[in-house]
């Protein structure tokens, strides 16, 4: 595990998936990142995903029905790889597509959206 000055403290980095896997949380490290570079066209996958605001699970057989060109299918096979990876190792990954937030009621008394507060949270890693 490398630490990166640039990097707040509760951040360190990781080189491979085995090392994603292996690393625990610990001494205030919340969050591990692992820098690489994707083949494939991401864009045209989103480009193709039929969804409403908001954040819609994607399923494999979605994305391998999708019309792609071959860098969109690369796109689409790293992130079911990735997907299938993590399962593997008994954790319980999700492929969400995230379209912005649903609107509050402009009636409402009290705003209930979270979307300029939200954080992403666990209860265990």
């Amino acid at each position: 595990m490398t630490r990166d000055l640039s990097l707040p403290p509760s951040v360190r980095l990781v080189q491979s998936f085995e090392e994603l896997i292996a690393t625990r949380f610990a001494d205030g490290v919340n969050a591990l990142c692992w820098p690489r570079t994707l083949e494939g066209d991401f864009a045209e996958v989103a480009a193709h995903l039929e969804i409403e605001i908001g954040i819609t699970q994607l399923e494999e057989e979605d994305l391998l029905a999708l019309p792609l060109s071959p860098a969109g299918q690369r796109a689409a096979f790293a992130m079911l790889e990735d997907h299938r990876r993590l399962a593997e190792h008994g954790l319980q990954p999700e492929l969400n597509c995230i379209n912005g937030y649903p609107p509050t009621d402009p009636s409402a008394p009290l705003r209930t959206d979270v979307c300029s507060f939200h954080v992403d949270s666990a209860t265990c890693e």
